[in-house]
């Protein structure tokens, strides 16, 4: 199985969907919901949404190219630079992006990622540094 096909790299690719349709239908399932308005403004944009993106493309990669064994101190370092950079993400849209729902979707991303790498998590690793 390629890296790119692991159970992080999915998560990732469906929390992004997921953010994306959210801030095209602000909700609404698609443009034929009665509650669809296509003048919704969620706080954030397009350009927002492919920053989060690489932001965890560039986390991902990070922890496949720690060398082996991977440490688990370059495993937390690695989580504490994209939360850092997440926090900075969401300060720019004022706190809009990432919500309740996209906050416990990129905790259990980190947990996911982190058990990949051979670090186990059971609880939420980016309390320490999240702003979110």
């Amino acid at each position: 199985m390629t890296s790119e096909n692991s159970e992080a790299w999915i998560f990732k690719h469906d929390m992004i969907s997921e953010i994306t349709h959210y801030m095209k239908y602000a909700g609404a399932e698609g443009e034929h919901d009665p509650w669809y308005d296509p003048k919704a403004d969620v706080g954030y944009q397009q350009v927002h949404v492919d920053q989060l993106d690489g932001l965890l493309t560039r986390f991902l990669q990070t922890l496949q190219d720690l060398p082996q064994p991977k440490a688990e101190a370059d495993i937390m370092a690695a989580v504490q630079r994209a939360v850092l950079g997440i926090n900075a993400l969401n300060d720019s849209v004022q706190g809009c992006m990432i919500e309740t729902g996209e906050r416990e979707m990129l905790c259990d991303f980190f947990c996911q990622a982190v058990n990949e790498a051979g670090f186990a998590c059971e609880d939420d690793i980016t309390d320490e540094w999240r702003d979110w």
